[in-house]
């Protein structure tokens, strides 16, 4: 993060303050003192972070809608990206183009695709191989990526800055169609857009957005005016990870780490090495295990990882800027 970038962040934070939350320390100090008394680490993994308060049924994302939404995308991005650059795309990338695109191999929403959409990941994935981006990218078993507008559509020059995620809890039923009014807004309004969403039933953080404090309000209003117009879709949105910060009471808002790991993943490794700890406290009974130890020992791994120790959802940007120096 240069200068610059830091001036951005220092004036939305500034700007924001009364929009934002903080991390609730009590209840990770609670959290902390329930799995050390009950020597239960496995409360405080990342698996159980991020699984408290989701329906977690097993259901899985309603097929045709899903191949629909990647079909409607996936045209867009041929009609709108490839054919207007042909003229101007490497050999390689129009070979690509020709092999892949214009022969229309990847139109999901025939009935096998259909039938088979979660099997055929990788398939679907193929063309971010040979020479292009595709604007959609599977995570793993549960997330699918979907990039728009800023990323380009030659490999060799993807580049974004990711600062910020912005978390929705919303029901998986409703995850396709906010995602397509998302992406049609973001697409009409020019907004700089990376987002994904989970196909399984079992997370509290089903609708992510990845962002920067450059083009963070952009994103923000395009979330905002999405949400005016179609409340249904946030019906019973919140939040219930305990380890996030909060932007207008209903958006989860985490700044990534520098250093490794993601926002979640970092924050539960503090929880868990806090734990191994206050364990030892605990067991040896050399001292109480008090709130005010726990949030000592938690703000001591904080500092290590470079979180900011009273606002558990920033990182500690002084720490960083000395890190970067080394």
């Amino acid at each position: 993060m240069d200068k610059k970038d830091l001036e951005l962040r220092n004036a939305f934070l500034q700007k924001e303050k009364d929009n934002l939350q903080n991390v609730d320390m009590r209840k990770i100090v609670l959290l902390l003192k329930k799995a050390v008394k009950e020597n239960n680490k496995k409360m405080l993994k990342y698996e159980s972070i991020v699984s408290i308060g989701a329906e977690n049924t097993g259901a899985r994302l309603n097929k045709v809608q899903y191949a629909k939404l990647l079909e409607n995308i996936y045209k867009y991005w041929w009609d709108h990206a490839l054919i207007p650059k042909y003229n101007s795309l490497s050999p390689a990338t129009r070979e690509c183009y020709d092999k892949y695109v214009k022969n229309e191999e990847f139109i999901p929403t025939s009935k096998h695709r259909i039938e088979n959409i979660f099997e055929i990941l990788e398939e679907l994935q193929d063309i971010s191989f040979m020479g292009l981006w595709s604007p959609i990218y599977f995570q793993g078993k549960y997330f699918c990526d979907f990039y728009a507008n800023d990323f380009s559509i030659e490999r060799t020059n993807f580049s974004r800055r990711i600062d910020v995620k912005l978390y929705l809890h919303i029901k998986l039923k409703n995850t396709l169609s906010l995602a397509h009014k998302i992406i049609k807004k973001a697409l009409t309004t020019n907004t700089p857009l990376l987002f994904k969403i989970a196909t399984y039933d079992a997370r509290n953080d089903n609708f992510v957005f990845y962002t920067n404090y450059k083009d963070i309000y952009s994103l923000i209003e395009l979330i905002e005016t999405v949400r005016a117009k179609n409340p249904e879709l946030f019906s019973g949105c919140k939040i219930d990870n305990p380890l996030m910060g909060t932007y207008n009471n209903y958006i989860g808002f985490g700044e990534e780490p520098y250093s490794w790991g993601s926002y979640v993943s970092v924050r539960t490794d503090i929880l868990e090495k806090s734990f191994n700890e206050l364990k030892k406290i605990y067991n040896n009974k050399k001292s109480d295990l008090t709130n005010e130890k726990i949030l000592e020992t938690l703000k001591f791994f904080c500092k290590r990882e470079k979180i900011d120790e009273e606002n558990f959802y920033l990182n500690n940007m002084e720490r960083f800027m000395d890190y970067e120096m080394e």
